[in-house]
């Protein structure tokens, strides 16, 4: 019995898993305006607000300036905080040419596999007449 199709279907399925996973990075910066512009954070960014009371918030970025931040919370709320009530904010990165490179390398991979099922296929089909 030839599950070849099932096969294929599984690497492409893989390949598409592996298209849609990200490189990223966690940075985690002073809490103020000139960090914020030096990291290239910008609105609509998410950004992780460590309080100095301890409180961790995920927020996406509306503005910033001299004094503080705002942004809108997972639950819809909008926040605004003073520099001063931060310890530190994490801001995740997406490294574009580490997923471009870890894609481009599964799809090589993925066409290395298929390529070599095919040719057993054909051997064993050659080898069984």
């Amino acid at each position: 019995m030839n599950n070849r199709p099932g096969k294929v279907a599984a690497i492409i399925m893989c390949l598409a898993m592996l298209a849609n996973t990200a490189c990223t990075s966690m940075q985690s910066i002073h809490a103020s305006e000139e960090a914020i512009t030096e990291m290239k954070i910008r609105p609509g960014d998410k950004v992780t607000l460590n309080y100095t009371n301890g409180n961790v918030e995920e927020v996406k970025l509306v503005s910033f300036d001299e004094t503080g931040i705002s942004g809108i919370a997972k639950d819809g709320r909008t926040v605004a905080v003073d520099y001063a009530h931060l310890v530190s904010m994490d801001h995740k990165e997406v490294e574009v040419l580490k997923t471009v490179g870890a894609s481009l390398g599964g799809l090589v991979l993925g066409a290395a596999v298929v390529g070599g099922v095919a040719i057993g296929a054909a051997a064993a089909v050659a080898g069984g007449m």
